[in-house]
């Protein structure tokens, strides 16, 4: 019975200790309830006051690069596959943006085509409208996600400040 258990325990985590794959989908679901209201979530007007809010509750978890001249609304704590992803939402002319940051040792980049853009891979991907960028930075992986063409989201990405 000990073995069994122990057996277990090990498999357990093994498994949780292995980063997980964000699927397009799941990802544009994540988006799309954080718009929808649907994702509980902490009003904010700037990611200083997100990085304040997220590090009161998870004081481990790496700041969230800033974006410049983005008009900042709502963040969160979000978990995939057992991972903690921080979500902030965000207008750009008028567009909702999600940025959503994890570990890099969390979170693996998906099979998909990559752009090299000032020496950043940023990997692209789409569901339905929605398109989303992913790149691995300073030890975070991000993930911008918006109903508009992934160059805007690549000129975006391009802005965060680590």
């Amino acid at each position: 019975m000990d073995v069994v258990f122990v057996g277990l325990v090990a498999l357990f985590f093994a498994a949780s200790s292995r980063p997980a794959l964000a699927s397009p989908a799941q990802m544009a679901r994540m988006h799309e309830d954080l718009v929808a209201g649907k994702t509980r979530a902490m009003q904010v007007d700037s990611i200083e006051a997100a990085n304040q809010l997220l590090a009161g509750e998870h004081p481990q978890f790496p700041a969230l690069p800033n974006v410049p001249a983005e008009h900042v609304m709502a963040c969160c704590m979000n978990s995939l596959k057992d991972k903690d992803v921080a979500c902030v939402l965000m207008k750009r002319e008028g567009v909702p943006v999600s940025l959503m940051v994890a570990r890099s040792r969390d979170m693996r980049l998906p099979s998909s085509p990559v752009t090299v853009r000032n020496g950043v891979s940023y990997h692209v991907q789409a569901s339905g409208k929605l398109n989303m960028v992913m790149s691995e930075r300073h030890d975070r992986w991000v993930c911008l996600i918006a109903e508009m063409p992934a160059e805007q989201l690549m000129d975006l990405a391009a802005r965060l400040e680590f």
